[in-house]
């Protein structure tokens, strides 16, 4: 499935840029969730593989197997989360009005995203990377 963060109990995120206290509940939200996939957290090097810098293709793992236990994952770097990582903007841009909503994949097996999709805006296109699924968003 698909996971949506900040989680909310409406579908709309309304808060006053100005307010600090009117999105310090999804700047939490963000903040808990982030933990997780922060460097301090992917040690463990029974369970995390350091795959690169960047975001690279997909890892052929093998086949889903309840035997072999956990397979390794690539490690995720907030860093790939640019303005909205939490690590320069500790707000994830709610003080500024362009709030982050971050978007989480949850493990489907078999699933390999698809290439390039035409029908996005040039300027989610410009900065296009063929390992990561774009996701555009507008205001009401």
């Amino acid at each position: 499935g698909l996971t949506q963060v900040p989680q909310v109990q409406k579908t709309e995120i309304a808060f006053t840029a100005s307010e600090p206290r009117s999105y310090e509940p999804y700047v939490r939200n963000l903040d808990n969730f982030l933990r997780d996939y922060s460097a301090e957290q992917q040690t463990e090097n029974i369970v995390f593989q350091d795959c690169g810098d960047t975001p690279t293709e997909y890892k052929e793992r093998g086949p889903y197997n309840d035997a072999q236990g956990q397979k390794k994952v690539c490690k995720f770097k907030r860093e790939w989360l640019e303005n909205c990582s939490g690590l320069n903007d500790p707000t994830y841009g709610y003080k500024d009005g362009k709030p982050c909503i971050l978007v989480k994949l949850n493990r489907i097996i078999g699933f390999k995203p698809q290439a390039i999709n035409e029908s996005l805006p040039p300027e989610v296109m410009a900065k296009y990377n063929p390992n990561l699924i774009p996701v555009h968003c507008i205001a009401k």
